[in-house]
């Protein structure tokens, strides 16, 4: 009966797990550059599917705004890239902040737009912040407390 159960929870883990992929970078320690672009390199060899597209942010308590700002741009193999200006509340009115986890918060910021992965090749997806401190007395050219910047692709899964 145990090895069942194993084996029934393994399965659901590995079906679950291949309808997404998810990507970390590193952000370096002073902070990220609000001039500086994380890339994110996927390659396509799937039939044509769409997706569902999350931005991932990882920030200790040294963040110093509630919200952010990002540009992102994704460049299909073939065509134009699309260009997005978005904002994403990492905080409650209150204060406290969104997200799963203690030290580190991480929060999943769904992309408003679904992804189509329509042709075969490498996709790239690029984020970069563009917060503007003007209330505050730090340089605003890098974002203190940002750790880590994600991406997460869920697949549809076809009717």
């Amino acid at each position: 009966m145990i090895r069942w159960i194993c084996f029934l929870l393994i399965s659901v883990f590995f079906s679950c797990s291949k309808n997404s992929v998810t990507f970390f970078e590193n952000i370096p320690l002073d902070g990220w550059e609000q001039s500086k672009w994380v890339e994110f390199k996927l390659k396509n060899t799937l039939p044509s599917k769409t997706s569902n597209l999350e931005w991932i942010i990882r920030h200790s308590n040294d963040y110093p705004f509630s919200n952010i700002f990002v540009i992102t741009k994704i460049f299909p193999p073939k065509g134009e890239p699309i260009t997005d200006t978005l904002e994403y509340y990492l905080a409650e009115p209150s204060g406290k902040w969104i997200g799963k986890g203690f030290f580190l918060k991480e929060i999943n910021l769904a992309h408003p737009d679904k992804v189509f992965l329509t042709s075969p090749g490498v996709y790239t997806f690029n984020i970069k912040p563009s917060v503007a401190g003007f209330e505050t007395n730090y340089d605003n050219s890098f974002l203190p407390g940002i750790h880590n910047v994600g991406i997460k692709l869920t697949h549809e899964k076809d009717e």
